[in-house]
């Protein structure tokens, strides 16, 4: 199970990280109303990059604990959980370079 977290925790953390990658240079290059989800472009303004990335960070720790959790007992459950999160940061991404230009 401990091998399983460490792929999650690699898988999901290269896709959300992208996605923030790709956010940070498409804010720099066109500011934040170039975000789609008017949330995080909110966020941004209001509380900084700095916080954000920390939201990134807490969110792929609370995707790999929740995964290591329900795998015991419900792996399907789990890997829906890692796949989703996974989805999110690649679809994140594509839109961020799309936007970018």
């Amino acid at each position: 199970m401990l091998l399983a977290g460490v792929v999650v925790l690699v898988v999901v953390g290269a896709a959300q990280g992208a996605d923030l990658l790709t956010f940070i240079e498409l804010v720099a290059r066109h500011g934040p109303r170039a975000e789609a989800n008017p949330l995080i472009a909110r966020g941004l303004t209001s509380v900084g990059l700095e916080m954000l990335v920390a939201a990134k960070v807490a969110l792929v720790v609370l995707v790999v604990a929740t995964f290591v959790i329900v795998a015991r007992r419900h792996p399907r459950i789990a890997s829906l959980v890692a796949t989703v999160a996974t989805l999110a940061g690649l679809v994140g991404t594509l839109a961020n370079v799309a936007a970018a230009g």
